[in-house]
C-alpha cells in the first residue's frame, strides 16, 4: 500500500473499515457523521500512507487519524452552533 498499490490499500480498508466506523460512531453519536468520518479517515490515510513509518501498528496509526478527525469535527460543530 505504501508503494501506491490500490489493491493492497483496498484490503486494508476491508480489514479496518468496521472498527474505524465503530470508533467514529462512539465519538460522534451519529451514524451519518460516523460514515462521513470513516470515509475521510481512509481518504486521509491513502493520501498520507507514505508518512506511515511503522513505529506502531497500522491499526494504531489509523485509529489515531480517526480520533483526530472525530475531535476536529466535534469542535468545529460546536463552534458553528448558533448563539442564543
Amino acid at each position: 500500500a505504501r508503494r501506491g498499490e490500490l489493491d493492497a490499500f483496498e484490503e486494508l480498508v476491508r480489514r479496518y473499515e468496521k472498527r474505524v466506523y465503530v470508533i467514529a460512531l462512539r465519538s460522534s453519536g451519529n451514524p451519518e457523521d460516523a460514515a462521513d468520518i470513516t470515509q475521510e479517515v481512509f481518504l486521509r490515510a491513502w493520501r498520507s500512507i507514505e508518512n506511515f513509518r511503522g513505529d506502531s501498528g497500522f491499526s494504531t496509526w489509523l485509529f489515531r487519524i480517526t480520533m483526530k478527525i472525530s475531535i476536529m469535527r466535534a469542535t468545529g460543530r460546536r463552534s458553528r452552533r448558533p448563539q442564543r
